[in-house]
């Protein structure tokens, strides 16, 4: 009798292995294609601003929810010592909180009666204090006129000082101009807008600039070149500086000795509101 031959099943084992690896590929494949999806869907999310809102009203109703939490535990604890009262023990402790609060009322009520009496004074204190700013007021004002008589007193003398002074100026000026018997004064108003000049003393007026300009080296050397050029040979300058035109008077004299450096210069400071050559 033949012997049966034994069933081999490594192909059956080998199919169920092969399959078996293929198949848990493909979920790998699958959990990683779920995994980049849902990434995806995730980062999307965040960049809608809707998605944005719902998210920061999770977390504030989060937020509220342990905040109420707390305040739940918080009033638990304060109420617990009167749950373990009676409700006779309650109504005593209410009736001697009530009595302090009435007493503490009445205490108020006496503190506002007492306000409303230093508010009176205090009214009264303004009232005073408003008639004693009325009557200091009233002194400055006197006190003010009076100042202004003595300010106007001693402007009077000093515009009298400045006269005399003007006419003594004036006088030694015309003194000056007569003692000289071989040359005729050429005299030069100096403004801060240029010169007025006159032979004296029946020579032309000759204006250089105008009112409302300023003086500049341009104005200055035609001063020197109109003297240059003058016809008349024997004369002298005579320099009436006013006050804001004293400071060019170095640069005045200076520009007119190097066109003339023979000429002989006199020069005198005089008032803004002084007219020499009218």
């Amino acid at each position: 009798m033949k012997k049966s031959s034994p069933i081999s099943l490594f192909s059956f084992q080998d199919i169920i292995t092969s399959l078996t690896g293929i198949m848990i590929v493909i979920v790998l494949v699958i959990l990683l294609q779920i995994v980049e999806s849902a990434e995806i869907a995730v980062n999307e999310a965040r960049q809608d601003p809707e998605s944005v809102k719902l998210i920061r009203k999770k977390e504030e109703l989060l937020k509220a929810k342990a905040d109420l939490a707390k305040q739940l535990d918080a009033m638990s604890r304060f109420n617990q010592p009167f749950s373990e009262l009676s409700e006779i023990e309650l109504k005593r402790r209410i009736e001697e909180k009530t009595k302090i609060l009435n007493a503490e009322k009445d205490k108020i009520r006496n503190l506002e009666e007492i306000l409303k009496k230093e508010l009176e004074k205090q009214r009264s204190l303004t009232s005073k204090e408003e008639s004693l700013q009325k009557e200091v007021q009233k002194f400055k004002k006197e006190n003010k006129l009076y100042a202004l008589e003595l300010k106007n007193h001693q402007l009077n003398a000093e515009i009298n000082r400045l006269k005399s002074e003007i006419a003594a100026k004036q006088k030694r000026l015309d003194i000056q101009i007569a003692a000289s018997s071989t040359q005729s004064p050429l005299v030069i108003e100096c403004f801060s807008w240029g010169f007025r000049m006159k032979l004296w003393p029946s020579g032309s007026l000759v204006t250089i600039g105008a009112p409302g300009e300023r003086i500049d080296q341009s104005k200055i050397d035609q001063l020197a070149r109109h003297i240059k050029n003058r016809p008349e040979k024997s004369f002298f300058i005579v320099l009436l500086l006013r006050k804001n035109a004293y400071p060019l008077m170095k640069d005045i004299i200076v520009t007119l000795k190097s066109t003339e450096k023979e000429i002989e210069f006199g020069k005198e400071l005089i008032t803004e509101d002084e007219d020499c050559l009218s």
